[in-house]
């Protein structure tokens, strides 16, 4: 009773869409099978959990679940005859559920701390609190560690950043960067006075990003909104 029950509630958490599946499905053979070379031996038994059937057909399931994931090209070889193993396709689809899993609803701030920047920066937060966000700037965070690995972690749980270059700042050049490496949405924002005037145009690398150039911090607000709901996958 208590193993139909633990099963029961099991099921209650099973993804509900193809898509889903085959995502959990390969975290879940990533976890068993943890070393990169690692053989998979499905022989034995059909793992239904492994694979989250949760139909009447449950080996029709599995094998179409398993034949999603190897059309993809995530696993090399045939893990039904013992010689199969994730690629390193594969790999990188793990890593980024992986990244994915680890986000909270959170927005990185990065740009200059300086007085002149500060109501760019209120506009950011309240732009971020209105798409369904938390906003987070680093100088607000307590913490007892050195600053540049906490902006690393903040910007590794964040599902998006938010850049000021309207203000130059070489650390928001590298968070941005960083971000940028991680995949993560990168929303570049600078204001049309400074974008326009020759002496002040941000450097030819990023300007050419599809970045928010504004004239009126109303603007900004309600353009950075609309660029969040647009962009930041929930």
């Amino acid at each position: 009773m208590m193993q139909q029950a633990r099963q029961a509630e099991d099921i209650k958490n099973y993804p509900n869409n193809a898509a889903d599946k085959v995502n959990r499905a390969l975290l879940n053979i990533a976890s068993r099978y943890k070393n990169i070379g690692d053989l998979i031996n499905w022989t034995i038994v059909h793992e239904y959990r492994l694979l989250f059937c949760d139909s009447i057909n449950k080996s029709g399931e599995y094998f179409a679940i398993y034949n999603f994931i190897n059309d993809l090209g995530y696993i090399d070889g045939n893990p039904f005859s013992g010689d199969g193993r994730l690629s390193f396709k594969g790999w990188e689809k793990i890593e980024e559920l992986r990244t994915a899993r680890r986000e909270i609803n959170q927005g990185f701030i990065a740009m200059s701390f300086s007085e002149d920047a500060q109501p760019i920066m209120d506009v950011f937060k309240i732009a971020i609190k209105e798409a369904g966000y938390k906003a987070q700037v680093i100088r607000d965070k307590e913490h007892n560690n050195q600053i540049v690995p906490e902006i690393f972690f903040e910007i590794e749980r964040s599902k998006f950043i938010v850049v000021d270059i309207t203000y130059p700042n070489y650390g928001a050049y590298y968070e941005a960067g960083y971000a940028q490496a991680l995949k993560k949405q990168v929303i570049v924002c600078c204001r049309k006075a400074e974008f326009d005037d020759v002496a002040t145009k941000p450097h030819f690398d990023i300007a050419q990003k599809a970045m928010i150039i504004w004239e009126s911090e109303d603007e900004l607000k309600e353009r950075l909104t609309r660029r969040i709901e647009a962009t930041v996958l929930k």
